[in-house]
């Protein structure tokens, strides 16, 4: 019912930040009917970062909802576990990857980049530049 009343009002939402959360949140409004805009001081999409795990039915069946579950496993990083070993390079512990990790794993730049790119074409994305850094931030920052 919610869903329904944002959408006979056609509202419009401005998210700051593009990395992780503003596009995610940009695609659930955009599924309301609401239009969006994502503004974000960085140039351009943030590579590498941590990676970001996903486990169980509920973290898999939003991924799924979106319509993301599958691009996400294509792009899941492929660990075999961490192998200690002292100083002459012998093996002394092992830890397997589902120590370590979830059932998907993925590095923070590439979910950013799934969820800009599951985005783009409904949601406007205002992003700062070299010569047009965003309102409050030094060129470059």
């Amino acid at each position: 019912m919610a869903a329904r009343a944002i959408r006979s009002r056609s509202l419009s939402s401005l998210i700051s930040g593009g990395g992780v959360a503003g596009p995610a949140l940009a695609h659930w409004l955009r599924r309301t009917g609401c239009r969006v805009t994502v503004v974000e001081r960085a140039p351009a999409l943030r590579e590498g970062g941590q990676a970001v795990d996903f486990r169980g039915r509920a973290h898999l069946g939003v991924l799924e909802r979106m319509g993301l579950l599958e691009e996400i496993r294509r792009r899941r990083t492929r660990i075999d576990g961490i192998t200690f070993v002292d100083a002459a390079g012998k093996p002394r512990a092992h830890m397997p990857a589902a120590f370590m990790s979830g059932e998907i794993e993925i590095f923070r730049g590439d979910l950013s980049r799934v969820l800009y790119e599951a985005t783009r074409d409904d949601v406007e994305t205002a992003r700062a530049s070299p010569s047009r850094p965003a309102p409050g931030c030094a060129a470059g920052g």
